[in-house]
């Protein structure tokens, strides 16, 4: 892939890695959801959630399957 059509991607990737960070720790109970409590910890995945999707909307392909394993990522509780 071009670099120049890295950027969009490598947002996503990033904001992608949080989200799966913070619902990982409210699995475990450590992390953000010690440190933020575990409401806000699901705040924060919801706030990466929207963040990773907008993000998808700069990516120049289909990106159904992404998007669906990010609202899936988000909502997970076990």
């Amino acid at each position: 892939m071009p670099e120049r059509e890295q950027p969009p991607w490598r947002a996503f990737g990033d904001e992608l890695g949080l989200l799966f960070q913070i619902v990982d720790d409210i699995l475990d109970g450590d992390g953000y959801a010690a440190t933020e409590g575990a409401e806000r910890a699901r705040e924060l995945a919801g706030e990466a959630a929207a963040r990773a999707q907008a993000r998808l909307a700069d990516v120049d392909a289909d990106t159904s399957v992404l998007e669906e394993i990010v609202a899936g990522l988000a909502t997970r509780t076990s």
